[in-house]
């Protein structure tokens, strides 16, 4: 019977150093403030609303994986946006997921991923993660283009931003 390597060992010979030289974020203490910036309400829903939610949530099959109601949200959230004709849209867990499946969507030899500093850590950090080249640009001005917020974009394959969190193609 072969010896059991001690798990700080097969950790070492197993996971990337550089993933293990990674340290989650902290979260500051928020007790009394709004954190917009992570999308919390700081409102309680109504009790009447909680009740209601409760019961029909109670008759959902959570049980299930969800196949057909997923596209329908899709095309509903898609016609309310007005979607171009051939594009498409992909719904994920919160913004880290879809960042993270931009990364490995777009990891092909060579790839630069372009955000806007000061800005969202996921794009610095799943871009390092994944292998790819990391540039950044200092957030100016506004606009409805969310690519004006950048200065240069011509030598990046992607760009992420505040209105553009899950990418627009620019490279050439």
């Amino acid at each position: 019977m072969a010896e059991a390597v001690p798990l700080q060992q097969r950790i070492a010979r197993v996971i990337r150093q550089d993933v293990q030289s990674t340290h989650g974020y902290a979260i500051q203490d928020s007790k009394g403030l709004v954190k917009l910036d992570a999308m919390e309400n700081p409102f309680r829903l109504p009790p009447a609303l909680q009740r209601e939610l409760g019961e029909r949530l109670s008759r959902v099959a959570i049980n299930r994986y969800p196949v057909q109601s997923t596209s329908d949200v899709v095309a509903a959230l898609s016609r309310y946006v007005e979607l171009p004709a051939g594009c498409k849209l992909m719904l994920g867990n919160g913004s880290d997921e879809l960042i993270d499946m931009l990364s490995v969507a777009c990891h092909l030899p060579g790839a630069t991923l372009l955000a806007p500093e000061p800005g969202f850590v996921m794009y610095r950090m799943s871009a390092q993660l994944r292998g790819l080249r990391f540039k950044t640009e200092i957030a100016v001005g506004g606009g409805a283009n969310a690519l004006q917020d950048f200065h240069v974009i011509a030598d990046s394959d992607i760009a992420l931003g505040p209105r553009n969190h899950v990418g627009r193609a620019c490279g050439p």
